[in-house]
């Protein structure tokens, strides 16, 4: 099946629009296009590192695989025969080459090449995010009994297990670096070595976790909380270098930041909000680049539109996956 582009106009409605979180200037451009993968929404949605493939939970058809430039569904991924599941966190490697898939409980790894299921298992407890590998051959589950476990998809066991003060909402796993970043509902956001199995730092973002994210150096770690702080901070030294949204004002309570990845060999940060801004930010200086207003299904109506995963291709070529079921392509500097 394929998926339908729609060419939308940038110049947009540069009046003054109003949307959920904040105000759309006219210094916003809106997506060059936006195809339509799921008519009633997304439970969760994962882009490739390198923008090439999209990983989907609809409301309505459970989960799919997409090539994104022919626009075209590869595989139906469900964890049961003729039911659709419900999939509340979804990741692909930054090879390509498999994906993971996750309901409440089950969670399936899939050769990404062939759309086979690889394995099939049940976590201890209610799974809150997962995150794979750069090559696909270990995975990290946030869940609700307050532990991060990392899981050995070939040996299938689990080989890591960190012990946090609440449920692990949000995670993210970076296995060349040694380094797993995990946050809580304890409104903390831990680093942890997975060489030595010891926490190396631990930082307080006053509310409960949005998204974090770990450079593919691993020298730059990106944390969120809900209407909270948004910050990129050292792993080294855990100090903050740069805070891109705080208590501080009206317009910063207002900002959440739902995704997030770093490209351009770490240099900058892509950013995506729950009101649907996707930013662009200089990791040399903290300044903001650029930023995008995501496609609504009707601009007439005020609802909001949350980004759930970002990807960025050659530096110019940005894509975002919004929670109304469209993938936006986004030209940029």
């Amino acid at each position: 099946m394929k998926g339908r582009w729609r060419f939308l106009n940038n110049l947009g409605l540069c009046a003054l629009t109003i949307v959920a979180l904040g105000l759309a200037g006219c210094g916003e451009r809106n997506p060059d296009q936006a195809n339509e993968m799921a008519v009633q929404g997304l439970y969760s949605g994962a882009l490739s590192p390198d923008g090439k493939y999209a990983l989907i939970g609809s409301v309505a058809h459970g989960g799919s695989f997409w090539d994104i430039k022919s626009n075209e569904r590869l595989y139906d991924w469900n964890h049961q025969a003729g039911v659709y599941s419900n999939l509340v966190a979804v990741d692909i490697s930054a090879n390509d080459a498999r994906a993971i898939t996750a309901e409440n409980f089950d969670f399936v790894f899939w050769d990404a090449t062939t759309g086979k299921a690889l394995d099939f298992r049940r976590a201890p407890a209610s799974i809150m995010d997962v995150s794979l590998a750069q090559d696909g051959k270990t995975a990290a589950l946030g869940l609700e009994n307050q532990t991060a476990v990392i899981f050995d998809v070939d040996a299938g066991k689990v080989t890591h297990s960190f012990v946090h003060d609440a449920r692990v909402r949000k995670l993210d796993l970076n296995a060349r670096a040694g380094l797993l970043l995990t946050a809580d509902d304890s409104f903390n956001t831990y680093l942890w070595d997975l060489s030595t199995d010891t926490l190396r730092h631990k930082l307080s973002i006053g509310n409960q976790p949005s998204t974090v994210a770990i450079s593919d150096n691993g020298a730059l770690a990106f944390s969120a909380a809900q209407l909270s702080k948004a910050i990129v901070w050292d792993t080294v030294t855990g100090q903050v270098k740069y805070t891109l949204a705080s208590m501080g004002s009206i317009l910063d309570r207002k900002a959440t930041f739902t995704a997030a990845r770093f490209i351009d060999e770490n240099q900058r940060l892509l950013t995506g909000t729950s009101s649907g801004k996707v930013m662009l930010w200089d990791m040399r200086t903290g300044s903001l680049e650029a930023t995008w207003q995501l496609h609504r299904r009707n601009e007439l109506k005020p609802v909001s539109v949350a980004v759930m995963s970002v990807a960025s291709r050659g530096g110019i070529h940005h894509f975002a996956i919004g929670s109304n079921g469209f993938l936006d392509l986004l030209e940029g500097p």
